[in-house]
């Protein structure tokens, strides 16, 4: 089956079952480690090899499924050398060659092992089979009833006698460890079908496995998996898979694709909508209740037109024929807070089950931005002080509904109400209220969703802690042990546990999860340090967090030796690094070089050196000094990515910048995100312990 056309139509007819594995677009996708959702494949330590592996068949995947295992794991560098041609395959015979050539003189597989000693050894496949079992077991005696009747075939077939008893020790050392051939074909095939199924449908696939992984883990496990929608990557080159928000006009129970209007119904369009049933408070039956008022029929297709549209997006709208053979459409999306109160619990007074939406979660909804379509997210204070009359209005209206009195809206005929054009109800309009602080909000939607949605904290903060940061909570926890790092986090939680032995007993440390917009971490603050920062560990504040990885417990944890608060900075000087693009060393790229050099403090020529063709990035005049009071001042490196490589030029080192977080968000806009980092920084001492400054030699993974 050749590779699909790029974009799919969502009705194309797939069959995985079909596929062949020659898809370099799907490899792609495995060579850049983008494996997140992909069968097996899903790890760091899994994701650094297929970078270094570079699979482009089938067989690479079956052989990585085999070597990423304890054992087999020393076998890799070989493997991928001898791949990439970097080291020849050894010749042993032409038997071992000949079974092992798909692996590059490797063996990988229990099969091979059991191919040799049978080819090579004479051995029957049945007692070659039962040697691997033996092996695998450590039954010595009966491994060593056949290691003569190896050493004998082999020199049969023209083997040295040392080679014999060399290759069998060698198969002793292996089959120990070695995975089955079956067993790892049938994983890489799967994970080849969900890799083609990511690579070809991103948008599609990420909503069910975000679907199936809200269901299955707690919402702090999967919620990374927000983040990784952000760097999957579309056939088209385009990079990011939008989640938005809960939306009762938009969303369906679980995660779904949504289009925009007049937006192509095909793989490359589209964005995931959150399920509302991710909302905490909203019961099964309001959710029900919800969907199934939103959904049902009633009007003509002109009709069916407007309703459907709303805030430029549309759903799936299932219609019926009736019978003058106009379309009735079964979607009408709510208009009002209200009109949406109304409309559900109408539901429960027509019903036998009462009340299917109460006060609680009708609070949830508007937290959680689930009703921002009806008055705007501005005004979420003032839905949740309407909360009390449109809920008493919605159960009056409902009543005499369910009474046969009609509606309060008239939306049992006639034109129905646009969102765009909501009017206020007989009940009167939303009450004023003053609007929530922005942290508030998303505080909110935290309590409701279980992390933020329209924004995070953290972002406003990223230009700033992307100059210090080395590594974030996803990356930590790959990190090897007592590497250090600098990460930018939310306190989420502090546990403090009473010392009971040793020379701090009876004295306090803490255990803190700190979250960013990867996940979370647990992060450990023995006494010292505890005693020294106690007085940041207070949740929902922004920190830099100075340590070290400890792997003793299992799980990385960071061994904190120093917090700083996210608009302090953790590191002295070191030197600031900025980063030009070469595009930007020539024609209208000057003026981007004038406006940045007007907001660095100090003055001074930085000439172009080593680099032929390299046109000068001019004289830093004129600055302006941004710097906050008693910030270090750092010396500054200027560097141009040439897109091949990085050129450091000649810079003054008499310069010294003021870094401050006003001066960074800046600059950002004009170089670009990363391009302004200190490097060779020590730590800061933050009213803690008197030592000295520990050298930092913080490292990215």
């Amino acid at each position: 089956m050749a590779s699909p056309p790029s974009p799919l139509p969502l009705a194309h007819p797939l069959d995985l079952e079909r596929l062949t594995f020659d898809d370099q677009t799907v490899f792609e996708l495995f060579r850049r480690g983008d494996t997140t959702g992909v069968f097996q494949f899903e790890s760091g330590g899994m994701r650094r090899l297929l970078l270094d592996m570079k699979p482009d068949r089938l067989e690479d995947l079956i052989a990585a499924n085999a070597l990423f295992r304890p054992g087999p794991m020393d076998l890799i560098p070989d493997y991928n050398r001898r791949k990439h041609g970097e080291d020849q395959v050894p010749k042993v015979h032409e038997i071992v060659d000949r079974y092992t050539d798909e692996t590059y003189g490797v063996m990988v597989y229990q099969e091979q092992v059991m191919q040799i000693v049978h080819g090579l050894g004479g051995i029957k496949l049945r007692d070659a089979y039962s040697l691997i079992k033996n092996i695998s077991k450590k039954k010595h005696d009966k491994i060593e009833k056949e290691r003569p009747k190896f050493v004998d075939g082999a020199q049969k077939q023209g083997l040295s006698k040392q080679g014999a008893e060399e290759l069998f020790e060698l198969i002793l050392k292996f089959a120990g460890y070695g995975f089955n051939k079956s067993h790892s074909t049938g994983y890489a095939i799967v994970a080849y079908q969900t890799a083609y199924l990511k690579t070809y449908f991103p948008n599609q696939y990420m909503a069910a496995f975000l679907t199936f992984e809200s269901g299955a883990q707690k919402v702090s496990e999967w919620v990374p998996y927000l983040e990784d929608c952000k760097r999957t990557r579309f056939v088209d080159g385009r990079i990011g898979v939008e989640v938005r928000p809960p939306d009762v006009n938009l969303s369906k129970s679980d995660f779904t694709v949504v289009f925009d209007e007049k937006e192509t119904h095909d793989s490359l369009h589209g964005h995931v909508r959150f399920g509302l049933k991710g909302i905490k408070g909203v019961g099964e039956k309001a959710i029900e209740a919800i969907l199934r008022e939103r959904e049902k029929g009633g009007k003509k297709k002109s009709e069916a037109t407007e309703a459907r549209s709303h805030e430029g997006e549309v759903t799936d709208v299932i219609s019926d024929v009736d019978s003058a053979g106009l379309t009735i459409a079964r979607h009408r999306p709510f208009s009002s807070m209200f009109e949406f109160c109304e409309r559900v619990l109408s539901q429960g007074a027509s019903g036998s089950g009462g009340s299917v939406l109460n006060k609680t979660a009708l609070e949830a909804l508007i937290k959680s931005g689930a009703m921002d379509s009806l008055h705007g997210r501005e005004n979420r204070a003032s839905m949740t002080a309407t909360i009390e009359q449109a809920v008493s209005a919605g159960q009056k209206a409902a009543l005499d509904k369910a009474a046969g009195q009609g509606s309060l809206f008239g939306l049992g005929g006639g034109a129905p109400i646009k969102p765009s054009a909501a009017k206020p109800t007989e009940s009167g309009p939303l009450v004023k209220a003053t609007p929530w602080q922005e942290a508030d909000t998303l505080a909110y939607e935290k309590e409701t969703i279980g992390f933020y949605v329209s924004s995070h904290p953290l972002d406003r903060w990223a230009p700033w802690s992307r100059v210090f940061t080395t590594a974030d909570t996803r990356r930590v926890k790959d990190l090897r042990q007592d590497q250090r790092a600098v990460v930018a986090g939310l306190v989420q939680s502090v546990r403090t546990i009473v010392v009971r032995a040793g020379r701090s007993a009876g004295q306090k440390m803490a255990i803190v999860t700190f979250e960013d917009l990867q996940g979370t971490m647990e992060a450990v603050l023995f006494t010292d340090p505890y005693i020294a920062f106690s007085e940041l560990l207070v949740p929902d504040t922004i920190l830099f967090v100075l340590g070290r990885v400890d792997r003793s417990r299992g799980d990385a944890q960071l061994i904190v030796e120093r917090l700083v608060p996210i608009d302090g900075t953790p590191l002295q000087p070191g030197a600031l690094r900025l980063t030009f693009q070469d595009a930007l060393l020539n024609g209208s790229g000057q003026a981007t070089i004038e406006a940045a050099a007007k907001l660095i403090a100090g003055s001074g020529s930085i000439l172009p050196r080593d680099k032929a063709g390299l046109s000068s990035v001019g004289t830093l005049v004129g600055a302006s000094d941004l710097g906050m009071g008693d910030s270090p001042a750092f010396p500054l490196e200027i560097m141009v990515d040439t897109g091949d490589s990085y050129v450091m030029m000649a810079a003054d080192r008499t310069i010294r910048v003021k870094l401050s977080p006003q001066l960074v968000m800046s600059l950002t806009p004009l170089l670009g995100e990363g391009c302004i980092r200190v490097v060779g920084g020590v730590a800061v001492e933050v009213s803690g312990p008197k030592n000295a400054p520990k050298r930092w030699v913080p490292q990215k993974t």
